[in-house]
């Protein structure tokens, strides 16, 4: 790995906030750096040839493993906060992640316009809760 510090591994060193963070990783991004960090077409292409492999319900039965295992790494790091458990809870973040990418990969067009919306529904919803907290 080469010995230079990138903006994101600097930011994270100085605990910058989470947006902040997101900032500089994004940055990193649209400059054409660090793009072993972000979901290419390639790795889309690849996670469709995978999903057609297997087919959506053993890639289904697959995802509830990998939650499985998510739920209990989560667990782990939140309880002991240490350099393994944190490494293990990102690998199994990796692997829900792939598995969530497949499940979107297998929507309908409907669907996947419910997906979305649903998404922005639950944030904004969110979003309104925080406000009545305050």
């Amino acid at each position: 790995m080469n010995s230079e510090a990138t903006a994101f591994e600097k930011a994270l060193r100085r605990e910058k906030s989470a947006d902040e963070l997101e900032q500089v990783f994004r940055q990193g991004y649209l400059a054409g750096q660090r793009k072993e960090h972000t979901m290419t077409n390639d790795n889309i292409e690849d996670l469709r040839k995978i999903l057609s492999h297997y087919g959506t319900g053993p890639q289904k039965a697959k995802l509830c493993e990998e939650l499985r295992e998510l739920i209990e790494a989560a667990s782990a790091d939140s309880h002991y906060e240490t350099i393994d458990t944190r490494a293990h809870f990102i690998e199994e973040l990796a692997d829900v992640s792939i598995m969530v990418e497949q499940m979107k990969l297998a929507l309908n067009l409907d669907e996947q316009a419910e997906y979305y919306k649903t998404i922005n529904f639950k944030i904004q919803r969110q979003l309104g809760r925080i406000a009545h907290e305050s």
